[in-house]
């Protein structure tokens, strides 16, 4: 998490693409990648907005 560079960007889009994701959804999904890599100690907000400073810090937005 503490790099700027990335080779790409992964998003959790609904899987049907037919809405928004519920907040439940999005955990979910959070919750599954952490525990591939190992990030389970870290919790979702704070995941959300180290993600949202390094999209500013690259000057990308939503």
């Amino acid at each position: 998490m503490g790099s700027c560079c990335y080779s790409g960007v992964f998003k959790l889009a609904h899987y049907r693409a037919t809405g928004p994701r519920s907040y439940r959804g999005a955990a979910d999904g959070v919750l599954r990648i952490r525990r591939q890599i190992g990030s389970e100690a870290y919790d979702i907000h704070a995941l959300k907005h180290t993600t949202a400073t390094e999209f500013c810090l690259t000057g990308t937005d939503d």
